[in-house]
């Protein structure tokens, strides 16, 4: 149950916005799919985020967020998403800082077509620093992740090295564990 809708709820953010879309509309429509997919899936959750929506916007967004962010975890494989053969996927998990910068993007978009021009533009200054912070974080996360496989893939190379040096060994073992009536790995 928890799959299907975490699931459901990562399929509400799957498509970016159309290019005669605003940032607005596009925030607006995926927030409306998401919160579709929450009250038919956890409508306790739902009830709850729509109050916090009427109570305290800035709670709200970051619940959102807080829905958003499970979602893609969850089914992605884990936090980071991604690919077999990982854990968490084929990306790195992502920091809690940086989870903590896109939440208080969330927060400084919000209603932010509707501010005056002098808090629009700090605005915009404190979601350019906020995002050069979030960009070098992951720059940092996708260099570690590079050393990560390289290391792997090192060691492949040299376990393959390895059995070529021991091919006839290997090979005869092999037949003899067959021919003895023992079960050989495959």
């Amino acid at each position: 149950m928890l799959f299907a809708l975490l699931f459901s709820l990562s399929q509400a953010f799957a498509a970016p916005p159309a290019p005669d879309q605003s940032l607005a509309e596009w925030s607006a429509e995926r927030e409306e799919k998401l919160l579709s997919v929450v009250e038919e899936r956890a409508p306790d959750r739902y009830q709850e985020l729509v109050a916090l929506r009427e109570q305290d916007p800035v709670a709200y967004v970051m619940a959102l967020h807080e829905v958003a962010r499970m979602a893609r975890e969850g089914a992605a494989g884990g936090p980071g998403g991604g690919g077999p053969g990982q854990e968490g996927g084929g990306r790195p998990p992502e920091s809690p800082r940086v989870a903590e910068i896109q939440t208080r993007i969330d927060v400084l978009m919000t209603d932010f077509g509707t501010q005056s021009a002098g808090e629009q533009k700090k605005r915009r200054t404190e979601i350019e620093a906020l995002a050069g912070e979030m960009f070098d974080l992951r720059q940092v996360q996708r260099r570690a992740h590079l050393a990560d496989v390289k290391a792997k893939v090192a060691s492949l190379e040299a376990d393959i090295a390895d059995r070529d040096a021991r091919r006839d060994e290997l090979i005869g073992k092999w037949v003899e564990r067959r021919l003895s009536g023992k079960p050989t790995p495959r």
